[in-house]
């Protein structure tokens, strides 16, 4: 691969990583008909077909971002994205018990991921899916203000914030860059964002995937701070100060800007249809909807006024809280 060096676009990856990476990607998770056996077969044990098939979310995702630090085409990026969707929902079909908890900091990382993939490759009808991965605080303080703010925008309500950020050192910078309203300069969140990008990989140090780069085995997939890209597009900022920064994904950016996803969200143009409500059992619904749960396989039809069912919490862990998140048709 002669002209790898001109078109990738994280500079720390080799073409002899790339191309050892891709090979395994491409032969034993896309298409892997003994995996996704394995995954359904009830007479294999639970917890190792669990393990398989969140091994395939995290691959694909993997695969997803190694493709763009590779600086292929961002069709062929979105394409593996979507299968990395597509492997997600046949796990929470499956597994419709199994939660990610932000508090673990891999997890944490993973939902801004998905977030941000979701909104540059124009799949933002995904995220309320996504989002039944989700398990709310269980200490009933609310949930980390980041987090929360970030759903908020992309149309996911319902849940309280708490004042406090599950991993201030991390993300800090990124929180400051989205506090205040539409009043609030853009000038000063670009100012953070900047920031963040400064600082964003020593951030990531307990994360699984740090160091990799360094490492005697072919693993690395690339670097990127896509929430970088997202708060950039959320807030529809000016990102030439920083555009050029490591870390930040220029490309899907552009992208998004180009194909009008950044428009997608856009607080003033947002119907019902993208707007859904998290309520817990015992809510009465404020509207007639469809309702799915985070922990069971259930979907339900509830007109305005009845109350959502329990339990209210899984019953192999206490901490893992069951909600139910809106759609409306």
């Amino acid at each position: 691969m002669d002209h790898f060096p001109q078109i990738k676009r994280d500079p720390l990856l080799t073409s002899e990583v790339f191309e050892e990476q891709e090979k395994f990607f491409l032969n034993r998770v896309l298409n892997n008909k003994k995996k996704e056996d394995a995954i359904i077969d009830s007479s294999k044990d639970l917890a190792t077909r669990k393990r398989i098939s969140r091994g395939q979310v995290t691959d694909l995702m993997e695969y997803t971002i190694l493709s763009y630090s590779a600086g292929k085409n961002i069709d062929d990026v979105k394409e593996i994205f979507l299968s990395c969707l597509d492997s997600y929902c046949q796990h929470k079909t499956v597994f419709p018990d199994n939660l990610m908890l932000y508090w673990e900091q891999d997890s944490y990382q993973y939902y801004l991921w998905f977030f941000s993939l979701v909104v540059m490759t124009g799949q933002t009808e995904s995220l309320p899916e996504l989002i039944r991965w989700y398990s709310p605080a269980p200490d009933g303080e609310g949930e980390d203000p980041l987090l929360y703010a970030l759903m908020g925008r992309l149309g996911i309500l319902g849940l309280s914030p708490s004042t406090k950020l599950e991993f201030p050192k991390s993300y800090g910078a990124l929180y400051e860059a989205i506090l205040g309203d539409s009043s609030r300069p853009k000038e000063e969140r670009q100012v953070y964002v900047k920031q963040y990008l400064k600082s964003w990989y020593q951030g990531m140090e307990d994360c699984y995937w740090y160091g990799r780069h360094k490492g005697r085995f072919p693993t690395f997939f690339g670097y990127w701070a896509f929430e970088a890209g997202l708060v950039t597009l959320l807030y529809d900022l000016d990102d030439s100060s920083y555009r050029d920064m490591k870390y930040y994904p220029k490309d899907l950016v552009d992208h998004a800007r180009q194909q009008g996803y950044d428009k997608l969200l856009d607080p003033a143009l947002m119907t019902d249809q993208q707007r859904h409500d998290i309520l817990l059992p015992g809510a009465v619904t404020p509207y007639t909807a469809r309702w799915k749960s985070n922990l069971l396989g259930d979907e339900i039809v509830l007109e305005k006024g009845q109350t959502l069912p329990g339990p209210q919490h899984s019953d192999l862990n206490p901490n893992h809280l069951h909600f139910w998140i809106s759609f409306r048709d």
